[in-house]
């Protein structure tokens, strides 16, 4: 009878040790990929600034301007703000411009990554400029002679009365002329003197100069 007893318990421990199921490990996690590499940006080719001739009506009024930097999709975008008169017109740094007082004022941005890459608007503050006249539309001097010109910008409240003087092409040998308006002939030929609003490059006069001995 002690025998059986033995036996039997001897056979319950190895049904018991027999029926525990091993405990399998957790599957291993795929290793995690590695993050794209960020392509580095091109260098700034160029910027346009829009709107390129803003007009604003009155004082402390808005304008916001925006600016696209080339390549469109490759450059670095962020650009600062600068005003060339803070007394005429202030800018955020988001390109929002404010009018302090009438008058003419160039507002630029400039790349952050490349300070040499700017473009500029040209802002008018009040009554827009219309036309361009000079008080003579041909002349003919002699050699030495000089000649004061005048210039009228519609209408007469415009914002901005300024022009810049020229004589455009290769003529520095026949005449010149300072940013007053005064021409000196220096010698036989041809020009044009040109008066340009100062803040809207498509308002300009001509005068057809010829100096003749």
């Amino acid at each position: 009878m002690k025998h059986f007893t033995l036996l039997v318990l001897s056979f319950a421990f190895i049904i018991s040790c027999g029926g525990k199921k091993k405990e399998s490990a957790a599957p291993l996690s795929p290793p995690a990929s590695p993050a794209a590499p960020v392509a580095p940006s091109e260098p700034v080719t160029s910027i346009i600034v829009s709107p390129h001739k803003p007009n604003i009506k009155a004082v402390n009024g808005t304008v916001q301007l925006t600016a696209a930097v080339f390549p469109l999709l490759k450059a670095d975008k962020e650009v600062t703000w600068s005003t060339s008169d803070p007394s005429k017109a202030t800018v955020s740094n988001t390109g929002l411009v404010t009018a302090k007082a009438n008058g003419g004022v160039f507002i630029t941005a400039t790349s952050v990554s490349d300070k040499t890459k700017s473009a500029s608007s040209a802002l008018t503050i009040g009554a827009a400029v219309e036309s361009v006249s000079l008080n003579h539309a041909s002349v003919e001097l002699k050699p030495g002679a000089t000649l004061q010109f005048a210039h009228t910008i519609l209408p007469s409240n415009a914002a901005n009365q300024e022009v810049n003087y020229s004589v455009p092409g290769d003529n520095a040998s026949i005449a010149a002329i300072d940013d007053k308006g005064l021409l000196t002939a220096k010698s036989e030929g041809t020009v044009n003197v040109l008066a340009m609003s100062k803040f809207d490059n498509d308002k300009y006069a001509i005068c057809l100069v010829r100096i003749v001995k």
